[in-house]
């Protein structure tokens, strides 16, 4: 057989096509699968690269947030009292009983279990007894306690000339009075 120009045309194309094809399926292919899949990398790192930075500015603004209501937080701790030793709330109504001119009697705390509550709390009846101005500052200074507290019964009566005379008593004169309640005390 003899190779004519013709043929020796079509096998030199012949001869391109399939170093074309080994070069598309040996070089190119697999070029373009690494640059595809690269990029799909590229375009994964940069979404979570800008995740990353959202999340970073919201932790700054978590934290700026967290400097601003820390002494709020702190103030709400601390209105809680501690219902295993409620030793600094005792002291502080006795100062409170001090300051204000008034007698104070505490009988001993009793803890509830209620359901209905959402912090668990202690029962304190306290009696008071002086004038009636001194009583009421007593209470309107406790209402603004830095403590969570609700009086739950209340009752006043003028001191009779019979709880005059006990020895307790004998310092107060008959225009005073005599305030039983019981503090709800919600702690932790």
């Amino acid at each position: 057989m003899k190779i004519t120009p013709k043929i020796k045309i079509y096998l030199s194309i012949l001869f391109s096509l399939v170093l074309d094809l080994i070069l598309i399926f040996l070089i190119i292919l697999p070029l373009w699968k690494g640059i595809t899949k690269s990029s799909k990398e590229l375009v994964l790192a940069r979404g979570k690269s800008i995740l990353l930075e959202s999340q970073l500015k919201n932790i700054g603004e978590l934290r700026a947030v967290e400097k601003k209501i820390e002494p709020t937080i702190e103030k709400i701790e601390n209105s809680f009292v501690s219902l295993e030793t409620p030793v600094e709330f005792i002291s502080f109504l006795e100062n409170l009983s001090q300051s204000c001119q008034v007698d104070l009697k505490i009988s001993p705390p009793f803890f509830d279990k209620t359901k209905n509550e959402a912090w668990p709390f202690l029962r304190l009846q306290l009696t008071l007894a002086g004038s009636f101005p001194n009583i009421s500052r007593f209470l309107g200074k406790l209402e603004v306690a830095p403590y969570l507290i609700k009086i739950e019964t209340f009752n006043i009566a003028k001191l009779s000339e019979k709880e005059l005379s006990l020895k307790e008593l004998e310092r107060f004169s008959p225009g005073d009075v005599k305030a039983n309640f019981i503090l709800k005390v919600y702690g932790k």
